[in-house]
């Protein structure tokens, strides 16, 4: 069950694009989001990957969009770890259908 929420998490951060899979031997980062999610969920077929390896396998990491979002709410910075819960963070992530308002 927290693979399921997890992973509809990680797809709908793609489709905002604030993160994209990491560039690999497998080749993850030219897939689509729809592909991602079958990967996630059923494995790699292709390189023979169960989907718990393909979890292990892929990576993935913020973009220049989740950079300037972060920057923007002056979120970007070691400190912004102590401050709690940011409430612009959450309302510009609910304007990217990234979480329900």
């Amino acid at each position: 069950m927290w693979r399921e929420s997890v992973l509809e998490f990680i797809c709908h951060v793609l489709k905002a694009g604030l993160i994209a899979p990491l560039p690999g031997q497998e080749g993850y980062e030219k897939k689509s989001v729809e592909e991602i999610r079958e990967l996630l969920r059923y494995g790699d077929a292709e390189r023979r990957l169960d989907a718990e390896l393909v979890w292990c396998a892929i990576y993935f990491a913020g973009t220049e969009n989740l950079s300037e979002l972060l920057r923007g709410l002056k979120l970007d910075c070691w400190e912004a770890l102590n401050i709690g819960l940011s409430f612009p963070l959450g309302q510009a992530l609910a304007e990217l259908k990234v979480v329900r308002p």
